[in-house]
């Protein structure tokens, strides 16, 4: 009977040992797989629970949003020579076009030629896939292309690219993880070994992620990816979305057949990292460009001041003839004003005017020049003018011969 006490109270207390190891809590944020023999079995909620030992295993998953950033955080991101040290992950560099090679996305409306694209830009990257086209260099309006060409970020350079991408296990409507998305999460999302599920998740992640970096984003400059990164995140979370099975593949008109069981809620490509070469290329760029500028302003100045050194030297030879002719009417006026006066004086005495008018004709027949105006300030002188001298009353005609 001690014997058989004994025993009960052996098993009693073994089979406490064994409840107490198969007893398990599952905390709220978590959920565990429960598989029994190898094989899904169910699923086990948060909140205390049992687990059996040696028939049932688990798995615990999260039922939060994975953030996952591709290639890895940035200080476990490997730039060196291989090989990449344990714990770190090697940069993602994709090689782009350069401006002649590339594409670019452009509006739909854009036509090459139409006057209206020599003012507006053709460009846009808030418009989604279907509004947008691809079009060559050579096609873009004359005014885009003197731009990109002066900008060195779209020479065929080299750049690294990160990617930010997060999913969960998908819910229904009221937003509850549902049995059978975890169990299209188990089937369907078989790990390599060394990983777990969710490590299998971002690792299939990458992969996509990686291949479409270098369709989408190699055949266009880096300057334009970066512009135009937000199309080019749409486009790769479809390509997530495609695997997952969420939507359906555009060349099979269907959705996957083995489901993950997962959602996709972004994707984000991160600013691209151009490196020390691409900066000193832009700087001596800029350089450049602001020597060119300072040439020209100093050219411009010289031609300037050039001008105005001649317009300075015509001013003063319009001002000098200017004064020399205000000179020579000051001059003319003052003759006239003094012949005036010796005619107002001659006019008074026939004899006089006489000896006066003979001594002007003399001198109009020596310099080929007229006297019409000095006659009519002589008292009565007619203007009738023989032999174009005029008549003085009571003074005869005379013909003059060059001894006169």
């Amino acid at each position: 009977m001690d014997n058989l006490v004994m025993v009960v109270g052996a098993l009693a207390l073994m089979f406490l040992i064994y409840l107490v190891g198969s007893f398990v809590i599952t905390p709220a944020t978590h959920f565990d797989v429960v598989f029994r023999l190898g094989k899904f079995h169910r699923i086990k909620w948060a909140g205390p629970g049992v687990v059996w030992l040696g028939f049932e295993t688990r798995e615990r998953y999260s039922i939060a949003t994975h953030h996952e950033e591709i290639p890895a955080e940035p200080e476990k991101v490997y730039r060196g020579d291989p090989p990449v040290p344990p714990g770190m992950r090697e940069v993602i560099r994709i090689p782009h076009s350069g401006l002649r090679e590339a594409y670019f996305w452009v509006k739909k409306e854009y036509k090459h030629g139409e006057e209206r694209w020599e003012t507006e830009d053709p460009f846009d990257n808030a418009l989604p896939r279907s509004e947008l086209t691809r079009v060559r260099f050579s096609e873009l309006p004359g005014h885009i292309q003197e731009a990109m060409e002066a900008d060195s970020i779209h020479s065929p350079l080299t750049a690294e690219w990160a990617v930010i991408f997060t999913w969960s296990l998908k819910s229904d409507a009221g937003k509850r993880i549902t049995q059978e998305n975890i169990k299209n999460f188990i089937e369907n999302v078989n790990p390599q070994v060394g990983r777990d599920r969710e490590q299998e998740v971002r690792k299939r992640g990458e992969d996509v992620i990686v291949g479409a970096m270098g369709e989408l984003l190699a055949p266009t400059t880096v300057g334009h990816a970066r512009y135009m990164s937000k199309l080019f995140s749409d486009l790769i979370k479809e390509r997530l979305e495609i695997i997952v099975g969420e939507k359906e593949d555009p060349e099979t008109k269907s959705k996957s057949e083995s489901p993950w069981g997962i959602q996709i809620h972004s994707v984000s490509l991160k600013p691209p990292n151009l490196g020390e070469t691409v900066n000193k290329a832009r700087a001596e760029a800029a350089a450049a460009t602001s020597n060119a500028q300072d040439r020209i302003r100093g050219a411009e100045g010289e031609a300037q001041a050039v001008v105005i050194e001649a317009k300075g030297k015509g001013d003063a030879a319009v001002e000098l003839a200017t004064r020399n002719l205000q000179a020579g009417k000051l001059e003319f006026q003052r003759e006239r004003v003094r012949v005036d006066e010796v005619l107002a004086v001659v006019a008074k005495d026939e004899a006089l005017a006489e000896v006066f008018l003979r001594d002007r004709r003399a001198t109009a027949y020596r310099d080929n020049t007229s006297i019409t105006h000095y006659a009519p300030v002589v008292a009565n002188v007619s203007m009738g003018r023989p032999g174009n001298v005029p008549k003085i009353p009571g003074v005869p005609p005379k013909e003059l011969d060059a001894s006169d």
